[in-house]
């Protein structure tokens, strides 16, 4: 009879690990896989990227620069696959992550991406038409998709996203199942040492 329930003790053990490995495998996927997959940088025939997860704040200056630098080594290093996740925080920001959402859904995310990245002006209208004039995007569909349902999806998402990592301040990103919060903008040398130290592990 002991010897029955120590079986059974086992199992439900074994069970239940098994399904924490699963959730965990669930939590880390739904991070690298947004529904706005042209956020992401991926190289084809990378079997086994190295997978950075940042969170991005269009109205944040240290996020600015920390987006810069990361997308930087990201399409220098083929071993790297970065994933972009726009979070619309109230205000300006909102609207600058559904725009830089519903440019994408024209294929061009990464233009109005970098043109938020780079300004430091205030995002009205007159960005937002100049910008679209300048890289070829539908500036009123992007307006309509912006307020669509497909974005709001999209974006919620992304805010979903960095609730479920307990992240309370940006620049933040992960790499790996690392994160990290900043007080200051990321530099290429302290990027280059957390990307070894997870290559490492």
């Amino acid at each position: 009879m002991l010897f029955r329930i120590v079986i059974v003790c086992l199992v439900l053990a074994a069970s239940y690990a098994l399904y924490e490995i699963t959730a965990i495998g669930r939590y880390y996927n739904g991070l690298r896989s947004p529904l706005a997959d042209f956020t992401v940088t991926e190289r084809e025939g990378n079997q086994n990227p190295l997978t950075i997860v940042e969170f991005m704040h269009y109205q944040c200056n240290f996020c600015k620069e920390t987006h810069t630098v990361l997308v930087e080594y990201a399409r220098s290093n083929p071993e790297i696959r970065l994933v972009t996740r726009p979070v619309p925080f109230e205000g300006p920001a909102e609207t600058a992550a559904e725009r830089a959402l519903a440019a994408g859904l024209q294929g061009k995310f990464w233009e109005m991406d970098s043109a938020l990245t780079e300004y430091r002006g205030a995002l009205d209208e007159k960005f937002y038409r100049e910008t679209a004039a300048l890289y070829n995007i539908d500036y009123e569909r992007m307006v309509a998709d912006a307020d669509g349902a497909a974005i709001a999806k999209m974006a919620k998402d992304n805010a979903d996203a960095i609730v479920k990592t307990g992240i309370k301040q940006t620049p933040a990103f992960m790499i790996g199942k690392t994160v990290y919060e900043l007080d200051a903008p990321l530099t290429l040398p302290d990027l280059i040492r957390m990307v070894r130290e997870e290559q490492a592990k």
